[in-house]
């Protein structure tokens, strides 16, 4: 699913169900950004750009329910100011093993004042799931930039820049994988339990 810019943002939740999905079929929600695809760039270029595509929304902004799923290039400005803000999250359980890919996306909240507002939060329901979250740019919530909390998930975390948020990386549970990442200007960059913490600047 390419995503492409328009003169406003894209003000629509996004629910994830249903696709049958595997290793090789999995469903990708992604800015075009090679001469292949598209004449001009639809991705940011790292910093938040009002030319690109964004979602912007006040609730759960991309709700996963499916397995195999990559989110590549997007921006998100999540304008709650209530509960359970969460941009990329699957609040229930998934069914089966997944493997989800979150890459490349700048997420920025206004300062919410509710509870549960979290940048990125992946839950599964089968040992073997894995998450790969990857070069992201995350600022301004009042919880957590990502938290881990499934003992069924391995969580990759690389290269993500976290800032303005109560906790930047929140480890309650699952194999927690991070490396390069950079946190500052959090109440905590660092809450929680990690397996490997590795060449971080906070």
């Amino acid at each position: 699913v390419g995503c492409y810019a328009s003169t406003t943002a894209d003000d629509i939740d996004i629910d994830i169900q249903d696709w049958t999905t595997a290793t090789n079929t999995y469903l990708k929600i992604y800015t075009p950004v090679s001469l292949s695809e598209v004449g001009v760039s639809q991705r940011h270029s790292g910093v938040l750009d009002n030319t690109k595509f964004t979602l912007e929304s006040s609730g759960a902004m991309i709700v996963i329910s499916d397995e195999y799923v990559k989110i590549h290039g997007l921006q998100f400005h999540n304008t709650t100011t209530g509960d359970w803000g969460i941009s990329i999250g699957n609040i229930g359980a998934l069914t089966g093993k997944a493997d989800i890919e979150i890459y490349d996306n700048i997420i920025k909240y206004d300062n919410p004042t509710g509870n549960n507002n979290r940048a990125i939060d992946l839950r599964g329901d089968t040992a073997g799931s894995v998450a790969r979250i990857i070069n992201n740019v995350i600022y301004g919530t009042n919880d957590a930039g990502i938290q881990f909390q499934d003992t069924d998930f391995t969580y990759y975390v690389y290269n993500n820049t976290i800032s303005g948020c109560n906790d930047g990386l929140y480890g309650v549970g699952g194999t927690i994988i991070a490396k390069n990442n950079v946190l500052f200007n959090n109440t905590n960059d660092l809450t929680g339990t990690f397996d490997t913490l590795d060449y971080k600047a906070s």
